[in-house]
């Protein structure tokens, strides 16, 4: 029970860090304070939210894949026997996977935020 408490705590810290250099790396503070909002500063805000994305997927893809051992373990139970590659690596890849997951899942969950922000943010005032 204390590790699974620990292991959400851990969890919770990670996507927070994730969350934290996706929001110091957009700086929407900066790129979304001038009213009205030029094209080019959408253009600009929208690219560096697209990059964000696309590091959050190719870090959970990471984490998935780095499942691998575990599958090749469930069907090839005899790798897995002695000192092998995938023996040794099967020890400590589910914590690569948790931990990059978890920095995906704050992310994206913060490049989701910011597009939010962005959106309002380029809405025409109301006359």
């Amino acid at each position: 029970m204390q590790l699974t408490i620990g292991a959400m705590v851990a969890s919770v810290g990670l996507a927070s860090a994730g969350a934290a250099v996706a929001y110091a790396y957009v700086q929407p503070k900066r790129r979304l304070a001038p009213r009205p909002l030029t094209a080019r500063d959408l253009a600009s805000t929208r690219l560096h939210l697209h990059r964000v994305d696309l590091l959050s997927f190719v870090l959970a893809a990471a984490g998935v894949l780095s499942l691998i051992p575990e599958s090749v373990q469930a069907f090839a139970p005899e790798l897995m026997m002695g000192q092998t590659l995938a023996g040794s690596a099967l020890e400590h890849l589910d914590y690569i996977a948790f931990v990059l997951v978890s920095l995906s899942f704050g992310m994206g969950t913060v490049r989701r935020m910011l597009f939010i922000a962005l959106e309002k943010a380029s809405l025409q005032p109301c006359p």
